[in-house]
């Protein structure tokens, strides 16, 4: 299940995805489906009608679970979107075996510090929580056995956000130390 916020969706330079297109994840799904069985699961896969109107469409095969403009936190327990709440509202057979996470991007645009991930009230403390929150995840003896977790894409031309830049390279070399503190059983 892609999990994650407008990359996720597909935006793309603040521009919503273009008819037919479904962001990376159908470019994924085309180069995996061509060699492996998989199935992209999630509440939502969208599509634009004729008169260029977003709607979403309950079959796939781009499924994912993705909010334009959503911060790691809205995902947590508690939180806006709260994943564990769309788990359980998924059939059982259709909940994921692995997650493809792209997340932290909105974080990185606010003043929240990235800190550590044994600190709390930093963009990492809150990603630690999410990873926790998925890895443990058990419905029907369904979980989650892979977690990939993406980096963030640096925000170009990098000489104009040069602030944005250190923040995620900081980001980027701190999800390092973060998945060194997992246990060997959960990764």
């Amino acid at each position: 299940m892609p999990l994650g916020n407008s990359i996720t969706w597909g935006k793309s330079n603040l521009q919503p995805p273009a008819p037919g297109t479904h962001g990376y994840r159908k470019y994924l799904y085309d180069i995996l489906h061509a060699d492996y069985n998989v199935q992209f699961v999630g509440p939502y896969t969208q599509w634009y009608d004729s008169t260029n109107t977003q709607q979403y469409s309950p079959d796939g095969p781009y499924y994912g679970y993705y909010i334009d403009g959503a911060r790691i936190d809205n995902f947590l327990p508690g939180g806006v979107y709260n994943v564990t709440t769309q788990l359980n509202a998924m059939p059982v057979d259709s909940l994921p075996d692995v997650v493809l996470l792209h997340i932290g991007t909105n974080d990185i645009g606010t003043e929240q510090s990235v800190g550590n991930y044994d600190e709390p009230g930093t963009i990492l403390f809150e990603l630690d929580s999410l990873l926790h929150v998925l890895l443990n995840y058990n419905r029907s003896g369904h979980t989650i056995d892979h977690i990939f977790l993406c980096k963030i894409i640096p925000v170009a031309p990098t000489d104009e956000f040069p602030g944005q830049n250190t923040k995620i390279l900081d980001y980027n070399s701190s999800m390092n130390l973060l998945l060194e503190s997992l246990s060997s059983s959960n990764r």
